[in-house]
């Protein structure tokens, strides 16, 4: 809070919370202090287009309380979570931050065409059922 002076808070609040924000660079990794205190960071990424999935995959690596957030217009991930778990994850992320190839990307549009083609069928199920009950509909 201030110069020597410190708020302990329980970990399940630190989502209200305000924490220090840092700007992750390459250049300066020990810029996270490797404390078990939450932090907020940016990590602005060389392949913008890896944002998505990236905090996809990130997710289940995040301690209980963690988030993680991508910024995708501005290329960026930021995260909220212990100094030394920013630590790791800002190693992984430097691994993961490559080019996406013709092939990944082709993937992509063929699990995005997939998951549009299910929300369409969901919608026509559902307007097609009308107001109806499902308990009626199994009776029958």
């Amino acid at each position: 809070m201030g110069e020597k002076t410190f708020k302990i808070l329980p970990a399940r609040d630190i989502r209200y919370t305000p924490t220090k924000m840092i700007r992750y660079t390459a250049s300066e990794p020990n810029a996270i202090p490797a404390l078990s205190d939450y932090y907020m960071v940016t990590f602005k990424l060389k392949h913008p287009d890896n944002a998505r999935s990236i905090s996809r995959a990130f997710r289940p690596f995040m301690s209980r309380y963690g988030r993680i957030i991508d910024a995708s217009r501005a290329g960026s991930l930021i995260i909220q979570d212990t100094g030394k778990n920013l630590r790791r994850l800002a190693s992984l992320i430097e691994e993961v931050d490559k080019p996406i190839t013709d092939d990944m990307r082709e993937q992509r549009e063929i699990e995005a065409k997939r998951r549009h083609e299910i929300e369409l069928a969901k919608a026509s199920s559902c307007s097609s059922k009308g107001g109806h009950n499902h308990r009626e509909n199994k009776r029958k």
